[in-house]
């Protein structure tokens, strides 16, 4: 048994999430309010009996590893950990091991950080002219401080400083090396990218040291203005945020955040009162990103650059946004200002905040503005149905209907127009069947997967059930084949009776679409029995099924299998007799 089935046999998922948020009973399950995200309707949802929770407002879902990793924002091996010490799980020997050589490699990731950090801050107060530059972008000594900013000087004797600072903690060249602050040249000289740039360090969630930013700021360096640390097993890029462990308790006050692209723009509308403010780290921001801050706030107010680029990056939150139920808004600033620069020259940015707008209202003024009028037909066109494409990722069709009527005012175009367009754009899909995206070998494929079959699967499942022979035989022949990989799965388990829990069989790229559709069966309720629903399904799929027997008796036949080819006609004939069915072989 892996470490992680061992966990989750002695640990109650139920138990665990009641100490996140608080569960109501619901029929076969319990409900609450989310813990990833802010949310006004109760969306999450747990299933003691299936051992899984599942989100319909965020989309997270897993087991009770899973729930623990989201939570506490941690790898899954952190998360088992965490688990085993809370329970007191007496762990295999060799898992023990295994706990302490990766807690040992985290550490020291960690601690080559700090070490760094702390170095380069006593650097900078050993450099006029790096400080002259964080003078003359308005950043006070008080700021400097709570972020912890500092220097990388150049040249080999900084480096033998850094080595010298990690050496009094036990940490070797090595280990700077592995965590990418330092690297080796061919002849075995250390240098690091870092090298006279003013240090930003990042920190996690919990505010751990976990990564560094680096900026120029002499005149002549032609090398990029910003240099963050590469992606590892403990920093990525892509889910954090700078500046959010400083924020985080003032953005759970409030409700709302405060989004920028840079690190200096962060600090200064912190400086400036603004204390629920965190920046990206010098990437677009990822959904992953935005999740994170719907677990702590309602409204999302974006200030980014006031040039072109910065209305485009501004617009590309919006779906992100919406999806998580965050309220986004744009600031909008002066075209050639920043929010640093802003901030820097006294500007008002509550007088600006206050002249804020939603995201939408934003790109409708955008799309309207003067001057529009005198574009192609083509070119207006393709605006217009840029505002339908926006209006259709709304699930809501009360909102729906209010921004088609203010985008048909904004624009002067019928409101009829613009409905018809939205109904072409999303189409319609059959009622009967569900679309779950999974990933097969290199390309994506959409499955239709039936009702029936949905609520046949999550009794399967559910239930831990058995099938006999002949269910098995007519169920491969016409059953969903991504949805019959995990009955198959389940039936091995079952029959050696060895523990498991439903995420371990599902495959990692259609885990989160099985959760969400056995969580969905469970909201919905108790339907007919299994062997109803077998009956049900066979009557739908009996050509399908006709046309699979005749396949294996032809091969029985050609492979002289006549005892297989006996079994075939009895269980066809049995199948014939329950649903009553004239004969057809």
């Amino acid at each position: 048994m892996n470490i992680f089935s061992l966990i989750k046999t002695h640990v109650s998922i139920f138990d665990i999430v009641q100490e996140y948020t608080s569960l109501k009973k619901a029929g076969s399950y319990w409900k609450g309010q989310c813990p990833f995200h802010h949310e006004r309707t109760a969306s999450f949802t747990v299933s003691p009996h299936k051992e899984i929770f599942y989100c319909f407002g965020c989309h997270k879902g897993g087991d009770v590893i899973a729930f623990i990793a989201h939570a506490e924002n941690c790898t899954p091996m952190q998360a088992a950990k965490h688990l085993a010490d809370r329970y007191a799980i007496q762990l295999p020997e060799e898992t023990k091991q295994a706990f302490m050589a990766y807690k040992l490699e985290r550490d020291t990731y960690t601690l080559a950080h700090e070490i760094t950090a702390l170095w380069c801050t006593q650097e900078l107060k050993r450099s006029p002219d790096a400080q002259k530059y964080l003078k003359q972008r308005g950043i006070t000594a008080e700021s400097i401080e709570k972020f912890c900013l500092g220097y990388f000087p150049g040249g080999q004797q900084s480096i033998k400083g850094l080595l010298k600072a990690g050496k009094d903690k036990n940490l070797l060249a090595q280990d700077f090396i592995q965590a990418h602050i330092l690297r080796s040249s061919d002849r075995q000289t250390l240098y690091s990218p870092y090298e006279q740039r003013i240090i930003f360090p990042i920190h996690d969630a919990l505010g751990r040291p976990c990564g560094l930013g680096g900026r120029i700021f002499i005149e002549d360096d032609n090398r990029a203005k910003y240099y963050n640390s590469q992606d590892h097993p403990y920093f990525s890029k892509g889910s954090l945020l700078y500046g959010f462990h400083h924020a985080k308790k003032h953005i759970q006050d409030t409700s709302k955040v405060y989004l920028v692209e840079g690190y200096l723009d962060c600090i200064a509308l912190s400086q400036a009162g603004f204390y629920q403010t965190v920046a990206t780290l010098g990437t677009a921001c990822t959904a992953e990103q935005i999740k994170n801050i719907a677990r702590y706030a309602h409204t999302l107010y974006t200030v980014y650059d006031g040039d072109a680029a910065g209305q485009k990056a501004a617009l590309k939150l919006t779906q992100l946004c919406w999806d998580v139920d965050l309220e986004p808004y744009v600031i909008p600033l002066p075209p050639t200002e920043d929010p640093c620069s802003l901030v820097a020259q006294g500007g008002d940015l509550t007088a600006l905040i206050e002249k804020a707008v939603t995201i939408f209202e934003y790109f409708i003024q955008k799309t309207a503005e003067p001057g529009t009028h005198e574009l192609s037909l083509h070119e207006r066109m393709a605006r217009i149905k840029s505002i339908t494409d926006l209006i259709g990722m709304i699930r809501d069709p009360i909102k729906q209907e209010f921004l088609l009527q203010k985008a048909a005012a904004a624009c002067t175009i019928s409101l009829d127009v613009l409905k018809k367009g939205l109904a072409r754009n999303q189409g319609s899909e059959p009622s009967d069947v569900n679309p779950i995206f999974v990933q097969n070998s290199s390309i994506n494929k959409q499955i239709e997967i039936s009702e029936l079959e949905k609520k046949i699967f999550s009794a399967i499942i559910s239930k831990k059930y058995l099938l006999a022979p002949e269910e098995y035989a007519f169920l491969k022949l016409a059953f969903s084949p991504y949805l019959f990989l995990i009955i198959d799965r389940l039936q091995d388990f079952v029959r050696d009776q060895r523990p498991f829990s439903l995420v371990d069989l599902c495959p990692d790229d259609q885990r989160d679409a099985i959760i969400a559709l056995l969580m969905e069966d469970e909201v919905q309720g108790q339907g007919p029995a299994l062997a109803e629903l077998f009956l049900q399904f066979y009557k739908k799929q009996w050509k399908t099924i006709v046309n699979g027997v005749k396949i294996k008796i032809a091969r029985a036949q050609k492979l002289n299998q006549h005892d297989q080819q006996k079994v075939i006609l009895a269980q066809f004939q049995s199948l014939k007799q329950k649903l009553f069915v004239k004969d057809e072989i």
